[in-house]
């Protein structure tokens, strides 16, 4: 019928490409952000803290003369 308020509303191929585009370069550049400057940088700490021994160690407790504790 002619009172379809959504008749002709699509869009041309040529826009959906670009809407497409966009949102997928969007996500590449943000996935490059987060591998490249937040998670690489903390690759070589995170192995050297994991390579270290610890020889003598002491278990931390929050409460040592607590009751009901075990």
């Amino acid at each position: 019928p002619r009172l379809f308020v959504g008749r002709g509303m699509q869009e041309g191929p040529i826009s959906l490409f670009k809407y497409s585009t966009f949102w997928v370069l969007l996500i590449l550049s943000k996935l490059a952000f987060s591998y490249y400057l937040e998670i690489k940088p903390l690759v070589g700490p995170t192995k050297a803290i994991m390579n270290a021994r610890v020889s003598v160690y002491s278990w931390h407790e929050f409460f040592p003369h607590g009751k009901n504790t075990e």
